[in-house]
């Protein structure tokens, strides 16, 4: 059984509906934790708590988290879901924000892969042109985006430096070793890889993709991201930088992801 951890707020509860969906249609058993917090958290767990129980076999818990003066919401929502796995003995925890939109094959691919953090790709939201993948600077604390820019071409797990939280499996002692922590600008997922590679556990992203509703699911945006991808690859043709990697990219990129 795998234990699936979801952070939920007023902002993102329209999207529990196709997560539900999801969850609800797998056939490998799954537990999942939903941690709800922010404004309106009470009303916003009632929500969600009649959603999973409308399907008996799900098993699931919600915790309704209040945020300290020191954390984010997301950050609290995230170390409630954390404590829940170590509680449970889970060996892994695998992130699913309600924003993307797996399919039956990524989730797959995940649980199979061995590795001890295994993440999906998907388009980044504030990147964008990019995938959710980057190198971290401490020093200058800058994300760089740009060595990853062919990363949709990989055909096996490929180790990279950080990979966002969106669909990602992690081993779950890891958490212990590494505590979550965010600070202004750099999330708990940059942190935590940081952390990691400072340990030299290996984090690598997988040849899946996953929806990002922000980006796949608007018109507007979907536009925006690709005319800046479209530009990213023909600066990188122009300087010759990417050489064959660039090639590949045109080769294979599907424009559907």
């Amino acid at each position: 059984m795998i234990a699936v951890g979801t952070p939920v707020h007023a902002g993102s509860v329209h999207g529990f509906d196709a997560y539900f969906r999801f969850w609800r249609d797998q056939p490998l058993p799954a537990r999942l934790i939903v941690a709800v917090n922010g404004s309106a958290r009470e009303e916003v767990a009632r929500q969600v708590e009649t959603k999973l129980l409308s399907c008996t076999h799900l098993r699931f818990e919600l915790l309704v988290v209040e945020t300290r003066s020191d954390e984010t919401d997301l950050l609290a929502a995230q170390r409630a879901i954390i404590a829940s796995a170590v509680r449970q003995d889970d060996r892994h925890l695998l992130w699913h924000e309600v924003s993307r939109r797996p399919t039956a094959a990524a989730l797959e691919y995940l649980i199979a892969c061995e590795h001890p953090v295994a993440g999906a790709l998907y388009k980044d939201t504030y990147q964008q042109g990019y995938y959710c993948v980057w190198e971290f600077d401490a020093v200058s604390g800058r994300h760089q985006h740009k060595p990853y820019l062919s990363i949709n071409t990989i055909r096996r797990p490929t180790r990279v430096d950080a990979i966002g939280f969106g669909f990602t499996k992690v081993r779950t002692d890891l958490f212990e070793a590494v505590p979550l922590r965010a600070t202004p600008g750099s999330a708990s997922d940059t942190h935590f890889c940081v952390g990691l590679r400072e340990r030299g556990v290996p984090i690598h992203a997988c040849p899946v993709f996953v929806k990002n509703v922000k980006i796949d699911d608007e018109p507007a945006a979907l536009r925006t991201w690709r005319r800046r991808r479209r530009l990213l690859l023909a600066n990188a043709s122009k300087s010759g930088r990417m050489g064959r990697a660039y090639e590949l990219v045109r080769e294979f990129w599907r424009p559907g992801y």
